[in-house]
């Protein structure tokens, strides 16, 4: 049976990129270099199983219509308007900048101008698969960094239109090597018809139309009726010629502010990834191997004239419009790459120029050399990225701190003199986030002294003009931590999201104060047991809280008792930990902190507040039995957290935990005496406290069990 050689060629680069990209994958490399690697190793030179060039160009063209259209599907405007307008404004500056270095550059090569400046405009653009995808495999996607990056890349997404609306202008402009001014003017004059016509779409026809697809409730219309419109969109600009990968983005874009936008998403991302895995692998393919070892001096000075000018040039952008050092050199070193979308660009010039001699004759000498180049950069991509937020975090940051610290202090007046003493029962909490507010408040509820070390200017100068004791700086930094008291504190809250940051400050904690206690939290499970080898003696995983929480409140619902909901939550907290640390028997008591034992009696965990009338009585003559009706089995000093027996002779101290046995009666009397303070505001809302209360099972064992632990 014949098949065509298309179909051929697709199933066999299909079926070997399922099973290299699985290899990549248990290797925990990106997929999309799979794709590349895939295509090197099917394409003309490599083993040759698909040798057509032309085939290849064919499969890339159809995976970047595609690939394009799904890019402008998620260009949302609401996307763009939650980016802050600095990140876009640097994405702004990155790209003029180095357009115009690049341009610079190849007019010393001799390129005519035009091809110069828009040669460019593609050596600008970076690959936003793999830089995404590599910052988000490190978890520095919502950092001040990745947030940088992401609004470059937007910048230069958004870029593509206008160098893919006037490609096609230069073959007609530059046919007879003099410069035709009407062809010129009419170019300008269908772009901007196109620009009309996709506001249009957007806001008049595109909602219309998805409005009724949508209320037919067939969904193979419905996702037919979308590819139509953006092969549809592809053939009008074609016709009014223009680029039609052009029309798939400006038609993905058109959707994007749809109310079925995400519907559309949801649909057609299947094909939106075996499209886009067919781009890369024949980007993959068009890697001449045998040319680059021949012309090994030309691509590698292209190469590095690639790497070099973009990262200087991007980090000069950033640095203008006031970005940190630290985020500007990681944000530049991770965009030192041209992106997928410049060989769209790149093809498109190509055969737009046909018939212009000067132009052919130049691209033909230097377009070789410079896909070639241009690939290799995107190989680099990964090791890189992957180098730039691993080994070399902790050298950069170094090497950016201080430049950065001097910088902040002298543009906010800041100053990092701490204003309280520093005593025994101090807390240093590392983050001032939403996190980090929510410790400081309970800390301030229960009048524990602590000092907050922060990265964010304006909030360092708000607290200081509060009065709140607070240092500006990198908490890795063994000498502001010095200056926070790290030496005579008990406690350190990090409250910092980035596993890597978290990882530096808990080992120069601990080699400055090895007896001090660390609490840190992490957003990847993979990261938990470095931290635990780091020192670290308690780590929050949000995934697993976040689970917890959906249990317990999903239990109370289902109408399981509040012991028994808190018990599980106990019971599965305990079965996770113990995978990473040993847990002892006074965490395994305190995971469990209230127990079902006899009929109603239960054994709860209660603090000794400050105020409490039985603070420096002892248990005998403190009347806790005759006034509560609970019983005190055991107390933990708030000291040294040793285990002390009940005996009558034994003197309550404040921040004393008390382990109590009785009714919840009984134990809601007792906690009224132990935490006074508290209670007149547990009965403005008695129900809805009782409740959090006894779900929130406490994480450390000097943790009030009061409404203040429980919204904690």
């Amino acid at each position: 049976m014949c098949y065509p050689m298309l179909d051929v060629n697709c199933a066999l680069a299909l079926i070997s990129a399922t099973a290299v990209s699985f290899i990549f994958n248990k290797c925990k490399l990106p997929v999309v270099l799979g794709f590349m690697v895939t295509g090197v190793l099917l394409g003309p030179f490599g083993f040759k199983l698909i040798a057509d060039v032309e085939t290849i160009s064919n499969m890339a063209e159809l995976g970047i219509i595609f690939l394009l259209f799904m890019v402008g599907l998620e260009l949302s405007p609401a996307k763009i308007r939650k980016m802050k307008l600095a990140n876009l404004l640097g994405g702004v500056g990155q790209l003029v900048l180095t357009t115009l270095a690049f341009a610079g550059l190849l007019m010393l090569f001799k390129a005519p101008t035009i091809v110069a400046f828009v040669l460019g405009g593609v050596l600008s653009l970076s690959s936003t698969a793999l830089v995404m995808k590599s910052i988000e495999e490190k978890g520095e996607k919502d950092s001040s960094m990745g947030r940088l990056t992401l609004g470059t890349l937007i910048v230069q997404d958004m870029a593509v239109i206008p160098l893919l609306t006037f490609i096609p202008l230069l073959g007609e402009v530059m046919k007879h090597g003099t410069f035709n001014f009407p062809v010129f003017a009419l170019g300008i004059v269908k772009a901007f018809g196109m620009l009309g016509l996709t506001i249009m779409l957007s806001t008049r026809v595109i909602p219309f139309l998805m409005d009724k697809l949508a209320h037919t409730g067939n969904r193979e219309l419905f996702t037919i009726s979308v590819f139509s419109l953006g092969v549809g969109m592809s053939f009008l600009t074609a016709y009014l010629g223009l680029s039609p990968e052009a029309g798939a983005f400006v038609a993905g874009i058109a959707l994007s502010g749809s109310i079925y936008c995400k519907q559309v998403i949801s649909d057609t991302r299947p094909f939106r990834d075996v499209f886009a895995s067919l781009f890369f692998i024949s980007l993959g393919g068009l890697l001449n191997l045998p040319f680059i070892q021949s012309n090994f001096m030309s691509v590698g000075c292209l190469l590095l004239m690639i790497l070099s000018v973009k990262t200087v040039m991007s980090l000069l952008a950033f640095r203008i419009t006031s970005f940190s050092w630290h985020s500007s050199l990681l944000a530049s070193a991770c965009i030192f790459q041209v992106g997928e979308l410049s060989f769209m660009v790149m093809h498109s010039l190509q055969k737009t120029v046909q018939g212009a001699p000067r132009i052919e004759a130049w691209l033909h000498q230097w377009d070789a050399p410079i896909i070639n180049a241009i690939i290799l950069s995107m190989f680099l991509t990964p090791l890189v990225v992957s180098l730039l937020l691993g080994p070399l975090a902790s050298f950069i940051k170094k090497l950016t701190g201080k430049l950065d610290g001097a910088e902040m202090m002298k543009t906010h007046g800041l100053n990092n003199k701490i204003m309280s003493t520093h005593t025994n029962d101090s807390v240093i909490l590392v983050g001032y986030g939403p996190v980090g507010q929510q410790v400081a408040k309970a800390l301030q509820m229960e009048n524990i002294p602590y000092h907050i070390i922060e990265l964010n200017p304006s909030t360092v100068k708000s607290l200081q003009t509060e009065g709140i004791p607070v240092l500006y700086g990198d908490a890795a930094e063994p000498e502001l931590l010095k200056s926070a008291g790290i030496m005579n504190t008990q406690l350190l809250i990090i409250t910092l999201p980035n596993a890597h940051a978290c990882e530096e400050i808990i080992l120069q904690a601990k080699l400055l104060n090895p007896e001090i206690n660390i609490m840190a939290r992490t957003k990847f499970e993979a990261t938990i047991l470095p931290l635990y080898d780091a020192g670290a003696d308690l780590i929050i995983y949000d995934e697993l809280e976040t689970g917890i929480r959906f249990v317990q409140h999903a239990l109370a619902i289902l109408k399981v008792s509040l012991t028994e909901a808190n018990f599980m939550s106990g019971v599965l907290r305990e079965e996770f930990e113990t995978q990473y640390h040993e847990i002892t028997s006074l965490e395994r008591l305190q995971h469990n902190r209230q127990l079902i034992l006899l009929g109603n009696l239960q054994l709860e965990w209660l603090r000794v507040s400050p105020k409490s009338p039985f603070v420096n009585h002892t248990l005998g003559n403190s009347g806790i039995r005759e006034k509560t009706g609970a019983n005190v089995v055991g107390v933990i000093c708030a000291i040294n957290a040793d285990w002390k027996e009940a005996t009558p002779t034994l003197t309550l101290a404040p921040f004393d935990t008390l382990v109590c046995l009785g009714t919840l009666e009984q134990l809601g009397k007792l906690r009224a005496y132990l935490s006074p303070e508290l209670f007149e505001a547990e009965e403005d809302n008695e129900e809805a406290t009782t409740l959090i209360g006894v779900l929130s099972p406490a994480t450390h064992p000097t943790e009030s069990t009061t409404t203040t632990d429980a919204e904690q």
